[in-house]
């Protein structure tokens, strides 16, 4: 099992790498498998806002699933890299798709990507939205990075990284698997022996 994730339904979704996802609603499991149309290397699951669910897979991108629609994205369309790690909302309706290659953004037209360019690491492990501060956290191999809300559709973010290469050393990078939490304490992030980054 990679990924637990519990939707506003009250179901559990449980995502593994050979299986796709398997949903529990309380009585009985589901499987979702290449059968059913998903993916069979599941990351990540996420429900946004319109009730869509994304999964996010470990060679195929992303997939969207919309009522009767299924739509992909990948490095053909212009996904950034086909191994996504994570998925968020923020609270414009944006979609953030955390992959191997930066992050990938859907604003329910196009995507636009975050990468090495503007000063992110290649592989993106997390994504926090952090509403309370405006700002989107990056959990990456490099270290944590924050963008503000106001540079959100900026063709130059301003990104902040949190690295021990700009003194912060505490932070250290977050391996190819490393998460990130937001909780009223802080980030915490996995890996890290102590700590949390303001």
């Amino acid at each position: 099992i990679n990924y637990i994730f519990g939707d506003n339904a009250g179901n559990v979704v449980f995502t593994s790498s050979g299986q796709g996802a398997v949903l529990f609603d309380g009585k009985k499991f589901i499987l979702y498998g290449m059968k059913q149309g998903f993916p069979d290397r599941v990351i990540r699951y996420f429900v946004d806002s319109k009730q869509r669910k994304w999964v996010g897979t470990a060679t195929s991108g992303a997939w969207v699933f919309a009522g009767d629609s299924v739509l992909q994205f990948n490095t053909d369309n212009g996904l950034n890299h086909n191994s996504v790690n994570a998925i968020a909302e923020d609270p414009f309706g944006n979609i953030w798709l955390a992959t191997f290659g930066g992050v990938s953004k859907f604003d329910g037209k196009k995507l636009t990507q975050i990468g090495m360019a503007d000063g992110l690491s290649t592989i993106v492990n997390d994504i926090i939205i952090d509403s309370a501060d405006s700002l989107i956290w990056f959990a990456s191999v490099k270290g944590l990075t924050k963008l503000p809300f106001s540079e959100i559709n900026s063709t130059s973010p301003g990104l902040t990284t949190y690295s021990p290469q700009n003194g912060y050393e505490i932070v250290r990078g977050f391996g190819v698997t490393g998460k990130a939490k937001l909780d009223s304490a802080g980030i915490w992030m996995e890996g890290v022996g102590r700590g949390t980054v303001p």
